[in-house]
């Protein structure tokens, strides 16, 4: 008998949210069964680009003082914060030797292999990125796409908000419904945003501490090294608005005085 290590979600589920064919289901409810349906539609990338899906029950938890739970069994993951691990690789200075560029690839390929299987409107953000360094790299699919050999594999938690969507990338184009799959791919700007060093929304074109230098230098290179695959292709249309040539320093409000304070000291203004 082989033994296994399995990671554990527990939801507040009540038997009434059942009645009317769940039309009664709190919120809490409704997330398990978004979970639910999600990773029944992601059959065919679990254990590559999802945890593995192994059951969901209702259960009682000391955790939760009245009513059952459901819980929801998965294949353990051992990944940790892309964040972390992209800015332990210099994603967050100057110069950025690119080494977390691997990383952040794989990301747009895993956001990419969900979109595929029909799932969008998920949370994309670090919390629900894990990343696992592989020795030895292993070979990756890039989803009928072009092979490659990756160090890093991402796994994508948490669906319970997510919903189906018709949205693929077929030999024509995008096909069906785009938009829950561009506000993914928005987000996902946003987290390498984070991973490159900073939370703000970053004024387009603006130089905020190199942060959205340090992206666009990124997704450049994406473009030119790998603009060949399809998740790339599919999802560069979004992620194209955040590549710039120019940048412009932006200068935050609460320096500006010590800024004009030492222009003056020089005689400049």
């Amino acid at each position: 008998m082989k033994a296994f290590m399995i990671n554990m979600l527990f939801r507040k589920m009540t038997t009434n949210g059942l009645i009317n064919g769940g039309m009664n289901l709190t919120p809490d409810e409704h997330m398990c069964w978004s979970e639910v349906f999600a990773y029944s539609k992601l059959g065919p990338i679990q254990g590559k680009v999802v945890p593995k899906f192994i059951d969901a029950f209702m259960v009682k938890s000391p955790k939760f003082t009245k009513g059952e739970n459901m819980a929801i069994a998965m294949s353990y993951v051992k990944g940790g914060s892309v964040t972390e691990m992209c800015q332990e690789l210099g994603s967050d200075k100057d110069p950025d030797p690119g080494l977390w560029y691997p990383i952040g690839l794989e990301m747009i390929r895993a956001v990419y292999a969900v979109h595929q299987q029909g799932v969008a409107g998920f949370h994309v953000r670090d919390a629900n990125m894990l990343v696992e360094k592989l020795d030895p790299p292993v070979s990756a699919n890039d989803s009928d796409s072009c092979q490659s050999h990756s160090r890093y594999a991402i796994k994508i938690i948490d669906f319970a908000c997510a919903s189906s969507c018709d949205y693929a990338h077929g030999d024509g184009g995008p096909i069906g419904d785009q938009q829950e799959a561009i506000n993914d791919v928005d987000d996902l700007a946003l987290l390498i945003g984070e991973i490159c060093g900073t939370l703000d929304r970053i004024p387009l074109g603006s130089d905020i501490y190199g942060a959205s230098r340090r992206r666009s230098e990124f997704l450049k290179w994406v473009k030119k090294n790998h603009g060949q695959e399809r998740c790339v292709q599919a999802l560069w249309p979004a992620l194209e608005t955040s590549t710039y040539d120019d940048y412009t320093p932006w200068i935050k409000t609460d320096s500006l005085p010590n800024i004009l304070r030492s222009l003056r000291s020089k005689g400049d203004v």
